[in-house]
């Protein structure tokens, strides 16, 4: 529990912004200078919980990859 929870709780919104963010700024442009961006267009997330999120995402389909063996 705690104060962490919120950033954890994404809603279907802000996960479709995720990813409309990942596309229109491209894995070129400086990293820090791209992840503020991307946070900038999802209210209510932080540069941090973009970050946390896609980790966790990429962990998962890793995982989806992994498991279909």
């Amino acid at each position: 529990g705690g104060a962490d929870d919120a950033s954890l709780v994404w809603s279907q919104e802000q996960q479709k912004q995720l990813e409309s963010g990942l596309k229109k700024y491209p894995a070129a442009m400086d990293k820090n200078e791209r992840w503020v961006a991307i946070a900038g267009d999802i209210p209510g997330k932080t540069k941090k919980d973009c970050i946390l999120r896609y980790k966790k995402l990429r962990e998962e389909l890793q995982a989806a990859k992994t498991n279909k063996k």
